[in-house]
């Protein structure tokens, strides 16, 4: 999801019962840092698997 003054990242977890999302944008909050590296490095991940399907 993109957003006009930058982007939405996140990371979603759902089980039958519950769900749990951590969602922020452009910015991550102050304390998720590391989670918002991680984020940076799957996108990275799955980017790059997608560039080399073609």
């Amino acid at each position: 999801m993109v957003g006009t003054d930058g982007g939405v990242y996140g990371v979603e977890q759902k089980n039958f019962r519950r769900t749990l999302r951590y969602e922020w944008w452009w910015k991550p909050p102050k304390g998720w840092e590391e989670l918002a590296d991680w984020v940076a490095r799957a996108t990275d991940l799955f980017e790059a698997s997608l560039e080399t399907t073609e």
